[in-house]
C-alpha cells in the first residue's frame, strides 16, 4: 500500500464519459497539457490528482496497470449554479478583452486561480461558467506505476526532473542543492523550486538554488 507522501511515476490516459481521451502521458496531448511524454511524478495525498485517483493508486504496486472509473464526486465535481457568473463588459475591457462565447478565462480568488468559459455575451453582461468543464462527468482512467521513489537522494532529483530546469541536484549534511542554467528568469524558477521542494518533502529544512553558466549546444 502506497502511504501519503510517497513519490511514484505514473503513466495514464484519462476518457470522458463520450469515449474521448482528455489529457494523457503520451502524443500531443501530453505534449500540450505536460510540456512533455512520458511518465509524471505524483507524491501520494498532495493533490496532483483528482481524489478518486488519487485513492485509487493507493492500493497500486510497481509495474501494475490498471483501470479505473470515477463517478463526479470523486472526479472534477458536481455542476454548480453558484460556479457561474454574470460579469460586466467592463471587467473585460479594462483587459483589452473582447468577450466571445467559448473564450476561455480566469479569476484569481483566495483559493487561487480558477478559469472559466464565457457562454453568452448579452446587453452589455457576460455569462461564464467556472465549472469544469467535466464537472458532472463520469471518467476512466488506465494507469501504470512505473517507479515508486523512495530515497531522498532520488526524490530530489524527481523534482528538479519533473521542473525541467534543474541542471544538477545533491544532498549534502541535510541541505539540498539545486544548480540551474543563469537567465533572466532566475528568481521565479528558483521561487518554483522552493514551493515544490517544501510541499513536497519538508524534512528538508535547508534548500539552497545556485545558477550555473548556461551549457553551450
Amino acid at each position: 500500500m502506497l502511504k501519503n507522501g510517497e513519490f511514484v511515476k505514473i503513466e495514464y490516459d484519462a476518457i470522458d464519459e463520450n469515449g474521448n481521451l482528455f489529457d494523457s502521458t503520451r502524443g500531443e496531448i501530453a505534449k500540450a497539457l505536460h510540456k512533455k511524454e512520458g511518465p509524471l511524478l505524483v507524491v501520494v495525498g498532495k493533490h496532483r490528482l483528482i481524489k478518486g485517483l488519487d485513492i485509487a493508486i493507493r492500493s497500486m504496486s510497481r509495474g501494475e496497470e490498471t483501470e479505473f472509473e470515477f463517478n463526479e464526486a470523486n472526479a472534477f465535481g458536481k455542476r454548480s449554479k453558484e460556479y457561474t457568473k454574470i460579469m460586466r463588459m467592463e471587467d473585460f475591457a479594462r483587459y483589452n478583452v473582447a468577450p466571445q462565447p467559448g473564450l476561455t478565462v480566469h479569476l484569481d480568488t483566495e483559493q487561487g486561480r480558477i478559469y472559466g468559459t464565457i457562454k453568452s455575451v448579452s446587453g452589455g453582461r457576460v455569462l461564464v461558467d467556472f465549472n469544469h468543464p467535466l464537472a458532472g462527468q463520469k471518467v476512466r482512467y488506465k494507469v501504470k506505476i512505473t517507479e515508486v521513489i523512495t530515497s531522498p537522494e532520488d526524490r530530489l532529483r524527481a523534482i528538479g526532473e519533473d521542473i525541467g530546469i534543474v541542471s544538477s541536484v545533491s544532498l549534502k549534511d541535510g541541505t539540498a542543492m539545486f544548480e540551474i542554467e543563469k537567465d533572466d528568469a532566475f528568481e521565479e524558477k528558483k521561487a518554483v523550486i522552493m514551493v515544490m521542494t517544501k510541499s513536497f518533502m519538508p524534512e528538508i529544512k535547508k534548500i539552497e538554488v545556485k545558477e550555473t553558466k548556461a551549457v553551450s549546444k
